[in-house]
């Protein structure tokens, strides 16, 4: 008699259970896509792959945590919301950049509107660009050179530390240790005009490899680049 009860206790148990856990299960997944660039002077900024980001953050709901949305190395973005009013915000030395204020009552936060498909181009003011980079080959050896222009002058101004040129055997370059096997730094005496040489690793096996200038700029700890150039051995 006992298990005649405990069954059917188990029973309508379950019953009630099951209407919760669809409930959960069919929770609609974000679906609004919001995409764009980092640009300056319409051109898109150039950073390490994932290390840049900005947050968005949505008045008005029960989290008040900001969504972190990373910037690819080529400066562009990408992530799927749900449709709404959001504040997007960089953090302080967020990237090798100054961000722009919008007018002084919202200093240099950006409202977005969130109602379908949006793509948005952020305006930023970098410290230093990285101009006129060109690569070439020399037998084993890529030879580099670019213009360092500063862009930020006065009490706000930055130095250039280091310019380093990075290679690698994937399209992903950058200071990380695990995008790059190979770098050199130059001499800065005259960042205007920088060259600079690296060697390819003997033990590459590819028929290509991938370069590109990076500038260490003081008191940030991202860099800016020069966009990635494949050049083929």
């Amino acid at each position: 008699m006992k298990t005649f009860h405990i069954k059917y206790i188990l029973f309508y148990l379950g019953m009630a259970i099951a209407p919760v856990s669809c409930g959960i299960d069919n929770f609609d997944e974000p679906d609004t896509s919001f995409s764009g660039r980092i640009v300056y002077e319409e051109q898109p900024v150039q950073v390490r792959h994932g290390e840049v980001r900005f947050q968005l953050w949505q008045p008005g709901f029960g989290n008040p945590g900001p969504i972190e949305v990373p910037v690819n190395q080529d400066g562009s973005f990408s992530t799927l919301l749900f449709k709404g009013e959001y504040k997007l915000v960089f953090v302080n030395n967020a990237g090798p950049f100054r961000t722009e204020i919008v007018n002084e009552a919202q200093r240099d936060t950006i409202y977005v509107n969130l109602d379908g498909k949006k793509t948005l181009d952020v305006s930023v003011i970098p410290y230093f660009t990285v101009e006129n980079a060109q690569f070439s080959l020399s037998g084993n050896t890529v030879n580099a050179g670019c213009n360092i222009r500063q862009v930020v002058n006065g009490e706000e101004s930055r130095q250039v530390e280091r310019v380093t040129l990075y290679l690698n055997s994937t399209a992903f370059v950058s200071d990380n240790d695990l995008e790059n096997y190979a770098r050199a730094d130059a001499d800065i005496q005259d960042p205007s005009v920088i060259t600079v040489s690296a060697d390819i690793p003997e033990d590459n096996t590819r028929s290509y490899v991938f370069a590109r200038i990076g500038v260490k700029i003081s008191g940030v700890e991202s860099l800016i680049f020069s966009p990635v150039q494949k050049l083929e051995l």
